[in-house]
């Protein structure tokens, strides 16, 4: 009789966030998958564990594997930490073929050793709720991924997009979906504002950078126009300083600010009350 032994590994829906990234692999955590034990309802978190996925784009040393996926257990309270499932993969990201494994039968009896400098301290502090800057990190890149999620659900648009419109200050603020630009959590975007009652200048083109988790905002340039909708005879231009502006916050802004940075950060907005024209139109 032959024995046959089957390899197989847990399926679980991933959103995975950056840990880190090193000389010989990159770490990330599932952040689906935290567990949390609590010591009381609101207290503070004794034991926690998650998947992590090691992703080695030369190989893991000694191995034909190229990424290993991890089930870690914390002790949040006494920092340390044990490996409760181990899956190695030929391909990178946990993906290819399953190399070899092992299980929580296999790990039973190991021990909980104590969490060194590197990516298992860190998703420790994150886990556990130890470190403010490691978990604000993490929280940037679920504001990402969501943002980009709502992005896709979105219908493109391409021109030029009108976000506010003052009657009684004579200002009409479009921005121009050709020029977003997004990295991580930051975005930047260029804004055509008209000025109605301005004989002097009718309209200006301003850039403007996000950060979109904090809600913040700064301009990097600005040309002022003859014309409405930046056309015509160029009055005046402010470049970009060689020291970045400091930050704003979108507070008491009003509507010009909360929705350019809205629609660069990519929150839905009801575009609906709002005029759009196409870049043929704009020309």
């Amino acid at each position: 009789m032959t024995a046959v032994v089957c390899l197989s590994t847990p399926v679980f829906a991933e959103n995975l966030l950056l840990i880190g990234k090193y000389p010989d692999q990159t770490v990330y955590v599932d952040a689906t998958s935290a567990k949390k034990v609590h010591s009381r309802p609101g207290g503070p978190v004794i034991n926690a564990s998650a998947w992590v996925i090691s992703d080695a784009p030369k190989g893991i040393p000694g191995t034909n594997a190229h990424s290993v996926k991890t089930n870690i257990e914390f002790d949040c309270l006494g920092d340390r930490s044990r490996d409760v499932a181990e899956y190695q993969y030929s391909g990178q990201m946990a993906k290819g073929a399953l190399v070899k494994a092992k299980d929580e039968r296999m790990t039973a009896n190991d021990p909980m050793v104590p969490v060194n400098e590197g990516p298992t301290k860190k998703i420790l502090y994150a886990i556990c709720g130890k470190s403010m800057e490691v978990f604000m990190d993490l929280l940037g890149q679920v504001a990402q991924a969501d943002t980009e999620r709502k992005m896709a659900s979105q219908p493109k648009r391409t021109g030029i997009q009108q976000v506010s419109n003052s009657d009684d200050e004579g200002i009409t603020t479009f921005i121009d979906m050709s020029t977003i630009r997004r990295a991580g959590d930051r975005s930047s975007a260029e804004a055509i504002v008209d000025f109605s009652k301005d004989p002097r200048i009718r309209s200006a083109r301003v850039q403007y950078e996000f950060q979109c988790a904090s809600k913040q905002w700064r301009y990097t340039w600005v040309t002022a126009y003859k014309e409405y909708h930046a056309k015509g005879l160029v009055l005046e231009t402010k470049k970009a300083p060689k020291v970045p502006r400091k930050w704003d916050h979108d507070a008491n802004q009003g509507a010009p600010i909360v929705n350019l940075m809205s629609v660069a950060c990519g929150i839905a907005v009801d575009f609906d009350q709002y005029d759009f024209y196409d870049v043929a139109d704009a020309n």
